[in-house]
């Protein structure tokens, strides 16, 4: 009998092919999770709703008092302005969402249990706010634009006499593709079209 750990004359070769082995398989099983684990948060853009621009109102109803719209452009639309497939035919290059809540948080999450899409606040360029629910306050407005991490802080805030669904519902008569202004108007000479 032999001392020195060995079980036979090939014993060497077999733990190295044995290692080799368990390391190619190794090997593929950690190529094919990275390869097969695809786009795990992958989400269609049909499936997403960005929201262009936000309306806070007074609703009449004392149980629910604000009112929240949303502007959210309609893809088909945009195709039709750019020319792209199906740009015969005429279609409203948006559609304005509204729902009711006691508070701005509230209605804003009703409004996307409404629209079938995933919302996207990053996108919101214009807030506009009626003047009766600005001469109660814009602190829980501002309050929750601050608290939401996903929405643009960027945006201007807009206040109406009218209702901020209105102003949210007219239709540019331009381009609605066209680069959005600058944040301070130019008042010199220079700058006029």
């Amino acid at each position: 009998m032999r001392f020195g750990g060995g079980y036979g004359k090939h014993s060497g070769k077999r733990s190295y092919k044995r290692s080799c082995k368990r390391f190619g398989q190794l090997a593929a099983w950690t190529a094919a999770l990275l390869l097969l684990s695809g786009c795990w948060d992958y989400q269609d853009l049909e499936s997403r709703a960005p929201i262009l621009g936000m309306g806070f109102d007074l609703s009449g109803d004392p149980r629910q008092p604000i009112r929240a719209s949303a502007e959210v452009p309609v893809a088909a639309a945009v195709a039709m302005a750019s020319g792209g497939p199906g740009a015969s035919g005429e279609r409203p290059p948006k559609e304005v969402f509204e729902s009711e809540g006691v508070t701005i948080s509230e209605a804003v999450d009703m409004l996307s249990e409404m629209i079938s899409r995933d919302l996207i606040n990053r996108h919101v360029e214009a807030v506009v706010v009626s003047r009766d629910l600005a001469v109660q306050g814009l602190g829980p407005l501002v309050d929750y634009f601050m608290r939401n991490p996903q929405v643009n802080l960027r945006a201007q805030l807009w206040v109406t006499s009218g209702t901020a669904r209105e102003v949210l519902s007219v239709n540019p008569a331009s381009n609605l593709l066209r680069p959005s202004p600058s944040r301070r108007p130019c008042k010199s000479p220079a700058c006029s079209p």
